[in-house]
C-alpha cells in the first residue's frame, strides 16, 4: 500500500523543466528539513517541462510519517488537473443515500511516486492551491508519452532486479529465500499499487463499476511498467 501524506503537507514544488527528471522540495508540518525528490521520469500532460508549486492552506499535525529525506527512484502518476467527484455531504450520508449523494466536479492534484527509501508515496488532494508556471520547456506528443510511459516503467523494473537480493546465507528470515520467492513478493507489490489504485478512483468517482475500473487501471499499470499486451485465444 501507499505512504499518504497529503494531510502533512505544507507547501511544495515539482519541477520538470528537465526532460526525463523530476526535482523537488515538499516541506511537511514539524519537520525543520523538506524532503527531497530526485525521480527518473515525467509528469503528465499539463506538468511538463514545468515547474509547479502548491500549498496546503490547512495542515495537520499526525503521527511521524517517517519518510526519509531524501527520496530517490522514480515517477508514478504527476498531475495537477485531475477531474474527481467531490462529495457534498458526510460519510455517513453517502453510505445511507449510495449512488444519488450530492457531489461536485473538483481540481485534484494527485502525486505518486517510488522511492529507493520509502517505496510508494502518495500526495492527493482538492483544497491545494496550485500554481504551474507559464509556457512548458518541452513538450511531447500523445505517441512520445506512451512511449515515456514505456520507459519510465523498464526504469522502475529494472530498478527492481537491482534491489532483488542475493539469496545467499544471510540470516534473515523476512527477505526472500528463493527467486520464485522473491517474483511473489513482486507480484504482490504490483497488485498492492493496482488495488490502491483502483480503490482511490471508485472513491474519487462515486462509482461501484469495479470491474470497469480495474480494466481501465490495469491497462495503465501495463504500459507505465512497459509489459506486452495480454495475447487473448479467440
Amino acid at each position: 500500500m501507499a505512504w499518504r501524506i497529503e494531510r502533512q503537507v505544507v507547501r511544495g514544488e515539482i519541477d520538470n523543466r528537465t526532460h526525463g527528471r523530476i526535482s523537488g522540495k515538499i516541506w511537511l508540518i514539524g519537520k525543520a528539513e523538506p524532503v527531497v525528490l530526485d525521480l527518473k521520469g515525467n509528469g503528465d500532460r499539463d506538468m511538463a517541462g514545468r515547474v509547479l508549486r502548491f500549498s496546503n492552506p490547512d495542515p495537520e499535525v499526525g503521527e511521524d510519517v517517517g519518510l526519509m529525506v531524501e527520496q530517490r527512484g522514480w515517477t508514478g502518476d504527476l498531475t495537477a488537473s485531475c477531474k474527481v467527484k467531490v462529495p457534498d455531504c458526510s460519510v455517513e450520508e453517502m453510505m445511507r443515500l449510495g449512488k444519488k449523494f450530492p457531489w461536485h466536479w473538483a481540481n485534484c492534484l494527485y502525486l505518486e511516486w517510488f522511492s529507493e527509501a520509502n517505496g510508494r508515496v502518495v500526495i492527493e488532494a482538492t483544497d491545494f492551491e496550485l500554481e504551474l508556471t507559464g509556457e512548458p520547456e518541452w513538450k511531447f506528443d500523445e505517441a512520445e508519452e506512451e512511449k515515456l510511459q514505456q520507459e519510465n516503467g523498464q526504469e522502475m523494473l529494472a530498478f527492481s532486479e537491482r534491489l532483488e537480493p542475493d539469496f545467499g546465507d544471510h540470516g534473515d528470515d523476512d527477505e526472500p529465500q528463493s527467486k520464485a520467492e522473491a517474483e511473489a513478493d513482486a507480484d504482490t507489490a504490483r497488485m498492492d499499487v493496482l488495488l490502491d489504485r483502483v480503490t482511490a478512483r471508485l472513491d474519487r468517482e462515486g462509482t461501484d463499476d469495479f470491474e470497469k475500473v480495474l480494466r481501465e487501471e490495469r491497462e495503465r499499470l501495463r504500459k507505465e511498467w512497459g509489459e506486452p499486451e495480454i495475447e487473448v485465444d479467440i
